[in-house]
Parts: C-alpha cells; sequence; structure tokens
C-alpha cells in the first residue's frame, strides 16, 4: 500500500464508487472484490457495450448512454438529462440548495462528490483532525495541546463516563443514555446496574455475604473468582509438601 492510500485511512476519504449501489471504497482492489457480488445478480446485458444489470430499469437507464436520448428536462433552463436523479441534483443549483456543507471553512457544495473533492484541500497532509472544531493539525501532540482549549469550554461533567460538554442541556441528554443502561438499582447506595447478576454481586458489599466457601479451610468468598484464586494456594502447599517428603 502506498502513501497516498495509507492516508486514507486517516481521512475517511473513499474516491473509488460502486456504480451499481453507490458504496464507496478507499482503494480500487477492494471495489472489484465489492464489485464480483453484483456480477453474480446481474441478468440483464445491454447489447451494445455488454455491460451487465441486475435490474432492467438500470440497463433502460443505461441505454441512453448510447442513443443519447434525454428525457428529463429541466423546466427553468431547459437542460436535458439521461437519470431522474441527476435532474434531482440539477434542481438544488436554481434552487440554491447546497446541503454538503464545510465545517472547516463554511462552503457549500450541491453534490457530495465536490464537498468530498473540497476536503482535501484542509486536510492535505495535516491527519489528525479535531472533532470538536474540525481542524486540522500535522501531529497527535499538536491535536492533543489544541484539545485543551476546548476541554475548558466543557464545564459541564458527566459524574459517571468523565465526557464533558459545553451546555447543561447536552449533559442532561447524555445522562439520559446512563439512566437506560443501569436499570437495576441499589437500594442501599443508589448504584445502578446493566444486568440483575450485576447487582447482586454488589449486594454483597453491603450484607457481607460470602456464599463461595472453599472446602479445605473454609473460609468464605463474596465471589466465584475469589474462591478459585484462593484454592491455588492449598493445590500448591500440597505439591510442595508432596515433593518434600520424596
Amino acid at each position: 500500500m502506498d502513501l497516498r492510500h495509507h492516508r486514507r485511512m486517516h481521512t475517511g476519504e473513499k474516491p473509488h464508487r460502486c456504480q451499481e449501489c453507490g458504496k464507496a471504497f478507499s482503494l480500487p482492489s477492494n471495489l472489484r472484490v465489492h464489485q464480483s457480488v453484483h456480477a453474480k445478480e446481474k441478468l440483464f446485458r445491454c447489447e451494445e457495450c455488454g455491460k451487465r444489470f441486475s435490474q432492467r430499469s438500470r440497463l433502460q437507464a443505461h441505454q441512453r448512454i448510447h442513443t443519447g436520448e434525454k428525457p428529463y428536462r429541466c423546466q427553468r433552463c431547459g437542460k436535458g438529462f439521461s437519470r431522474s436523479s441527476a435532474l434531482h441534483y440539477h434542481h438544488r443549483i436554481h434552487a440554491g440548495k447546497r446541503p454538503f456543507r464545510c465545517d472547516v471553512c463554511g462552503k457549500g457544495f450541491v453534490y457530495s462528490s465536490q464537498f468530498a473533492y473540497h476536503q482535501r484541500c484542509h486536510a492535505g497532509d495535516r491527519l489528525h483532525r479535531c472533532h470538536d472544531c474540525g481542524k486540522f493539525f500535522d501531529s497527535s501532540a499538536e491535536l492533543h495541546e489544541h484539545q485543551g482549549v476546548h476541554a475548558a469550554e466543557k464545564p459541564h461533567k458527566c459524574g459517571q463516563c468523565g465526557k464533558a460538554f459545553h451546555f447543561p442541556s447536552k449533559l442532561r441528554l447524555h445522562l439520559t443514555v446512563h439512566a437506560r443502561e443501569q436499570l437495576f438499582k441499589c437500594d442501599i447506595c443508589g448504584k445502578g446496574f446493566r444486568l440483575s447478576s450485576q447487582l447482586l454481586l454488589h449486594e454483597r458489599l453491603h450484607t457481607g455475604e460470602k456464599p463461595h466457601t472453599c472446602d479445605v479451610c473454609g473460609k468464605g468468598f463474596d465471589y466465584q473468582s475469589r474462591l478459585e484464586t484462593h484454592k491455588k494456594i492449598h493445590t500448591h502447599r500440597k505439591h510442595r509438601s508432596g515433593r518434600g517428603g520424596t
């Protein structure tokens, strides 16, 4: 893999797009492997060029390339298109709609492909991107130093996972995630757990219950794993005494 292809792992750039389903890939080899899936599904063959399609409607749309037919026409400027989807995207130009907006410079684009190409201008060799503001940095150290600025801007911190937020409303929304995760609550200390078995084990801290007893010395443990660890002491002693008697 050359450096250009390797960089796409960091930037997320996927310039190789499947014409059948629209799925994109960072490497041409991955696209070729993917296309073999469609090859098994293509029953409709173009008599002009031999290209195959999985649906008759796609074959008919493709054949317009050979015939030059453009049945979908813009009512405002008269421009024709071979596909209805192309006309749909074209309408955005007249409406002034640019749904794909760069979060670095604010520039808007009509097509996602234009937006993806534009993002390379900002990325370049700067592969370390801040997820808070979209800025790129040459090294992870520079990014880490920069993120300290955002950390100071997020005074509202979650007491359960440590994640911080700019606004208290965002923190409250985030806390609902933990609330859904912790359906089983301890009646003594209020701590929540996702599983009832986790709550049962936790409650032994309060009750002092130790249901797992060693059958050699009678010592009790709150967890089975701790009992198993303890038993190794007896096994080790037995092994040593056996060696001493020989």
